[in-house]
């Protein structure tokens, strides 16, 4: 089979030969050894008929196609770079069909060292990659990559990052690019920073979501290598949080210059329904291995699940009330401050309700994870825990009852609070009045 692929390469050569074709531009030197050789005109014939990928563009290219659990990591660029791992960082098959790169948010990232390669100058440039968050930072506490140290070393450095929630760039002369996506967990993400000219993108998901201007900014690593899965080189934090995929690094060429369609979704066939919830990931099923999720499902509100696909998580209900109540002892007073939220058909309720009582004093008894039941408009809050007397800073175990009608942004009712230490019970009526929000229904 052997003598026949380079005889088939030896009529292939006679026959560009004779009809004055240039070699040189068709034939990869795939075996690097500056000369267009018999293997490069196999892997030339081969990559065209298919049956093998033409090589990889870019400088890095890190992919996870192998053994669930390993942690052996190859840049299959045409530079060959060295990437370590470092923790645990382990490839991992989390969607049944094909591997991932696995960082569980402690001490797991891969490093590779310094390079040109990672200085772009004013070129063109792209960095692309998927990402799939298992739990999502509120804050700047999480690194997808970055090229710079902290304390910070020199002039340059980039990295990409969740910043104030959202995924943004950073260099220090374009500075934040904030991209206003808020990522959910348990979604994929394809992420690419593209510099064309003096214009910088970055595109989630193939649509560009934001652009900077980078007119005559050099853009350049601090020479202190590649992190992948934190934010920086050297710092112990920052870490990433979940799985990655395709991690490319290209020099010199723009790959995309308007909205495309990302090139290889991890784990699922684009059009192939593997949880068989009737969508494809083509037909916008965003997690192919739960029935669960796919577009139109029933999302459930802030539980970091995007279950419908729309992009986004659903926002639970929240009501904050603000109230005045009456005690039975001595015509006391009192004042309360409860904000209700409802997730996942279960109500809770955080706050506090001061007493003012003639004898006894001011109280202030907490409200915080107390038990919470809605029958039709009636709400009935039964909180237990310690009350603190304000003049004397002394406390006494508590029980209480609120009930009341929540109708049209007013509610009234009666509470009794039973004070262990001291022996008494104050009660009485109150009245509250909605302050922000209207959600909250039975």
């Amino acid at each position: 089979m052997k003598a026949f692929k380079y005889f088939l390469s030896l009529m292939v050569l006679i026959s560009i030969s004779f009809f004055s074709i240039n070699v040189e531009a068709v034939v990869w030197d795939i075996d690097a050894d500056g000369k267009h050789s018999l293997p490069d005109v196999i892997y030339m014939l081969q990559s065209l008929s298919g049956v093998i990928p033409p090589p990889v563009e870019g400088v890095l290219y890190i992919e996870s196609s192998t053994t669930n659990g390993s942690t052996v990591f190859t840049d299959e660029s045409p530079k060959a770079h060295t990437v370590t791992a470092n923790g645990d960082v382990q490839h991992d098959y989390p969607f049944g069909l094909d591997s991932a790169i696995l960082f569980d948010g402690t001490g797991d990232y891969l490093s590779v060292a310094d390079s040109d390669d990672w200085d772009f100058g004013t070129d063109d440039f792209t960095i692309d990659l998927w990402v799939n968050y298992t739990v999502v930072p509120s804050d700047n506490s999480n690194g997808i990559f970055g090229t710079g140290t902290w304390p910070i070393a020199g002039i340059y450095r980039y990295a990409m990052k969740i910043n104030n929630g959202t995924l943004s760039w950073y260099d220090p002369f374009t500075g934040w690019v904030d991209t206003g996506v808020t990522p959910v967990a348990d979604t994929w993400y394809h992420l690419a920073v593209v510099r064309s000219g003096d214009t910088l993108s970055i595109y989630v998901n193939g649509s560009e979501t934001i652009t900077a201007d980078c007119a005559g900014i050099a853009i350049n690593s601090a020479d202190t290598g590649v992190a992948i899965g934190r934010a920086t080189t050297n710092l112990d934090g920052l870490y990433f949080n979940g799985y990655m995929d395709e991690i490319r690094i290209t020099k010199g060429e723009a790959l995309w210059t308007a909205d495309f369609t990302p090139p290889n979704y991890p784990g699922c066939p684009p059009d192939s329904d593997t949880d068989g919830d009737g969508f494809t990931p083509a037909e916008g099923d965003c997690n192919c291995n739960n029935a669960q999720i796919y577009p139109g499902a029933t999302e459930v509100c802030g539980d970091g699940i995007d279950q419908d696909c729309n992009g986004s998580d659903l926002d639970c209900p929240v009501e904050t009330w603000t109230g005045n109540l009456t005690s039975s002892l001595g015509g006391g007073t009192g004042s309360s401050t409860q904000t209700f939220t409802k997730v996942d058909g279960v109500i809770t309720v955080s706050g506090l309700i001061t007493v003012q009582d003639p004898t006894y004093g001011e109280f202030v008894l907490p409200y915080t994870g107390a038990a919470v039941s809605m029958v039709g408009n009636t709400l009935t809050v039964t909180p237990t825990g310690t009350a603190t007397q304000t003049y004397s800073g002394q406390t006494s175990a508590f029980t209480s009852t609120t009930e009341g009608t929540f109708f049209q942004g007013s509610a009234s009712g009666t509470f009794s609070v039973v004070f262990t230490g001291w022996g008494y019970t104050s009660s009485g009526t109150w009245t509250a009045v909605l302050v922000s929000g209207s959600g909250i229904t039975n």
